[in-house]
C-alpha cells in the first residue's frame, strides 16, 4: 500500500459532493489509517453531508470527517485558508497528507471556440478551474508541509488536456493548463508525490451536460450513447486510481489514463 494511506492522514477532496468526488472520497478514506482526518469540500451542503454519511458506513474507526460547503468559483484566499485549516484542527498531529483536485466544470459547451469573445465569462471559468486549484494547492502545501512527512498531489486530469474535442474548448485549455502546473509542481518538488490522473470517460451529470448541450453532432452522439452504459462508472476508475497509489510505482507529475497498461 502507498506510504500516505498508511499513516494518519489528512485527506482533502474538493468536488466531494457527488459523482467521481463522492467516489474518491468514500472509497479512499476506507483504506486510510484510524485517527486520520478527512475534509470534504463542494457548493452544495446537503450533498456534502450525505457523502460524509456514505464514509461512516465503511471509515475505519476514530476517522474524522469534516464538510466544508465551499463554492470554489467565487472563494477567496481566507475562505481556502479555513477549508485546509479545519483539517489540522482537527488533527494537528498528521503523518501524511493528501489533496485531490476533483472540483471543476466543463464550461458551455453550446459554443465553439470562435464564440467565446466574453473576458467576463472566460476569466470566470478559469477561476474555478484553473486559479482556485492552484491557490488552493499552494494553501494546502504550505499548511502541511512542516507537519506531514509524506505528501501526495493529485489532479483530476483528462484525455481532454492532451487533445482537442470539439465544443470543449475550454475543458481542454484548463486541463491542460492544470497538467503542465503540476508536472512543474513535481519538477520543483521531487519530495512531492503528484499525479495527473485521467479517469477516462464517466457517467456523470457532467457528461449529462456534453450530451445535452454541445454544439457540435458527432460528441453529442458520443456522449449520448456513453451515458446510456459506454461510458465507465466512477467505482471503476476509482479502484483503478487506487491501484496506481498503492503500487506508488508512477513517475512524480506523470499523466496516467485509466486505459494505460497497469503499472
Amino acid at each position: 500500500m502507498a506510504p500516505t494511506l498508511q499513516r494518519r492522514t489528512l485527506l482533502l477532496v474538493t468536488g466531494a459532493s457527488r459523482g467521481l468526488g463522492r467516489e474518491l472520497a468514500v472509497k479512499l478514506t476506507a483504506r486510510l489509517a484510524s485517527g486520520s482526518v478527512v475534509v470534504l469540500t463542494a457548493r452544495n451542503e446537503a450533498d456534502l453531508m450525505r457523502t460524509a454519511e456514505m464514509i461512516a458506513l465503511t471509515a475505519p474507526p476514530d476517522v474524522r470527517v469534516v464538510p466544508l460547503a465551499c463554492d470554489l468559483a467565487v472563494a477567496d484566499d481566507h475562505d481556502l485558508e479555513r477549508i485546509v485549516g479545519a483539517g489540522l484542527e482537527s488533527n494537528p498531529s498528521v503523518e501524511a497528507a493528501m489533496i485531490i483536485h476533483n472540483s471543476g466544470s466543463v464550461g458551455d459547451v453550446s459554443r465553439t471556440a470562435l464564440q467565446h469573445d466574453s473576458v467576463a465569462s472566460a476569466d470566470s471559468y478559469f477561476r474555478l478551474n484553473v486559479a482556485a486549484v492552484v491557490a488552493l494547492n499552494g494553501v494546502f502545501l504550505r499548511q502541511v508541509g512542516q507537519r506531514a512527512a509524506h505528501v501526495t498531489v493529485i489532479n483530476i486530469s483528462s484525455l481532454c488536456a492532451l487533445q482537442p474535442f470539439k465544443s470543449m474548448s475550454l475543458y481542454c485549455a484548463g486541463k491542460a493548463a492544470r497538467d503542465m502546473f503540476f508536472r512543474v509542481l513535481a519538477a520543483e518538488h521531487p519530495e512531492l508525490r503528484v499525479l495527473n490522473y485521467a479517469p477516462g470517460p464517466l457517467v456523470t451529470d457532467m457528461a449529462r451536460t456534453v450530451a445535452d448541450t454541445t454544439a457540435d453532432p458527432d460528441i453529442q452522439k458520443m456522449f449520448r450513447e456513453g451515458v446510456d452504459g459506454g461510458f465507465l462508472t466512477c467505482a471503476t476508475t476509482v479502484e483503478r486510481l487506487i491501484n496506481a497509489l498503492e503500487s506508488d510505482k508512477f513517475e512524480s507529475g506523470s499523466h496516467v489514463d485509466y486505459f494505460d497498461k497497469d503499472e
